[in-house]
């Protein structure tokens, strides 16, 4: 078990998978309970519609998606991206 941050790849949308997957097993080890687990994603989703260059398609489409949803949309897309890694 390891307690390192891994670093998010938006190289492509394949990479980008495989680092949230990455991360998401890393906070599985810590015992990070699933609840928080989403409020990190949630909050994860909000910097990185503000930060993330959109040059890829998936995440222009993630960023537009974002942008349009209410806070319940929101956890909604945060759960689904973590259901994608999982």
């Amino acid at each position: 078990m390891t307690n390192e941050v891994p670093q998010i790849d938006d190289s492509s949308w394949e990479a980008y998978k495989r680092s949230l997957h990455r991360a998401v097993t890393a906070a599985e080890e810590m015992h990070v309970p699933e609840r928080r687990l989403a409020g990190l994603a949630e909050a994860a989703g909000k910097w990185l519609a503000s930060h993330v260059d959109a040059e890829l398609p998936e995440n222009r489409v993630l960023n537009e998606l974002w942008q349009a949803a209410d806070k319940n949309e929101r956890h909604m897309l945060a759960e689904l991206m973590l259901k994608i890694v999982s």
